[in-house]
């Protein structure tokens, strides 16, 4: 009996081995099998939408396992530099602390109508302090409040950029100032992280010799404080950077060559904040 017990224990091992290794298969390895296969199919798929997303977005053409690192740090450096241009473009556009605390502030149709009337009368007085002509429309182009007005808000940077603008005219002495009129302002995009800019375009009309014109042209994209670039001896404290378009001149009268007539579209951006949660209205 002891010596057949001892024959039959490695076969009862060796089974009982093979049972283990069955319960370990079924159990452990073959699940771990199929989960293999499935991420396998998962990771395959998501290769495909890579070399697809690649042929459709123009910034991933080319990008590849072998180039990814460096394509990687170029569009890191590349946020760095949209990052500075951006820094660079807030303080060119910045609006006076004032301006800028009255866009997030209720708006007061009282005191705005209060002040515009007053830089108005202001204006009339320093263009004709000036030697330079200011038509009734040049004044009363000045931003109003009207029923439609959707976003009454806006009207106080529209009231600021419009008085810098003519009193950059009157700075450049050009000979008149004959229109001014507020263009609608663009749609607003504002993207849920990122501030975004309103433009807020203006067109006007200036006559006058041709040196003061061309030096309001070279000062419009400029900030007050850098009128000496053109050796303008005046300084406007607040003035920020304005941008052209639609710019049409032409002589004003043939018995008149050095005297021209301009034409033109200067517009504001006034930055806004993201919004915070839902619409801003």
């Amino acid at each position: 009996m002891t010596r057949r017990s001892l024959n039959l224990r490695p076969a009862s091992l060796l089974l009982a081995g093979f049972l283990f290794l069955s319960i370990g298969y079924v159990g452990v390895l073959r699940p771990a099998s199929q989960r293999s296969i499935e991420l396998d199919r998962v990771l395959t798929n998501l290769w495909h939408s890579v070399v697809v997303s690649n042929a459709t977005f123009a910034a991933c053409a080319g990008v590849n396992p072998e180039n990814f690192s460096d394509r990687l740090k170029a569009l890191n450096r590349t946020q760095d530099e949209v990052g500075e241009a951006r820094k660079l473009i807030d303080a060119r556009v910045a609006l006076p602390e004032e301006v800028a605390g009255r866009l997030k502030a209720p708006f007061q149709l009282l005191d705005f109508q209060s002040e515009r009337q007053v830089l108005a009368e202001q204006l009339a007085a320093e263009a004709k302090a000036a030697g330079v002509g200011f038509q009734p429309a040049a004044t009363n182009g000045l931003p109003q409040y009207l029923a439609e007005t959707s976003n009454p808000a806006l009207l106080w940077p529209r009231l600021f950029l419009s008085g810098e603008l003519l009193r950059t005219a009157i700075a450049c002495r050009v000979g008149e100032v004959r229109m001014l009129q507020q263009l609608p302002a663009s749609d607003l995009v504002a993207d849920a992280e990122v501030a975004g800019y309103i433009e807020l375009p203006v067109q006007v009309e200036i006559a006058g010799q041709l040196e003061g014109v061309l030096r309001l042209l070279s000062c419009i994209p400029l900030r007050g404080t850098e009128f000496g670039e053109v050796d303008l001896a005046v300084t406007l404290t607040n003035k920020p950077a304005l941008f052209l378009s639609r710019i049409l001149a032409r002589k004003a009268s043939a018995e008149r060559p050095t005297e021209v007539r301009l034409e033109a579209v200067v517009s504001g951006f006034v930055p806004l904040p993201p919004p915070i949660g839902g619409d801003s209205g």
